[in-house]
């Protein structure tokens, strides 16, 4: 993983030399005293991932039991086809 996320950064600054922007900020480099860094700043924090706290149900009827309980509103996501549009 790591070794992908250091390839991706050094394609993206090869890029930026190649359209001319080189001069118009300093160019990111990754270094072992900057490497932590460069990491928190890539994943996403725990807040950013609060979304996978989230309880999903895949039955209607039980999403429904557990909201009217919560007083809460049901979330009901239906689709035709794949998610990723492959179909």
């Amino acid at each position: 993983m790591m070794k992908s996320l250091c390839a991706l950064l050094v394609f993206l600054v090869a890029a930026a030399e190649g359209q001319g922007l080189k001069g118009q900020w300093e160019v990111p480099t990754v270094s072992a005293k900057n490497l932590d860094q460069w990491q928190e700043f890539i994943f996403p924090s725990g807040q950013e991932l609060a979304w996978r706290n989230i309880r999903w149900h895949r039955e209607l009827e039980f999403a429904a039991d557990e909201a009217k309980e919560l007083g809460r509103p049901v979330l009901l996501w239906t689709m035709n086809g794949h998610p990723a549009g492959e179909t």
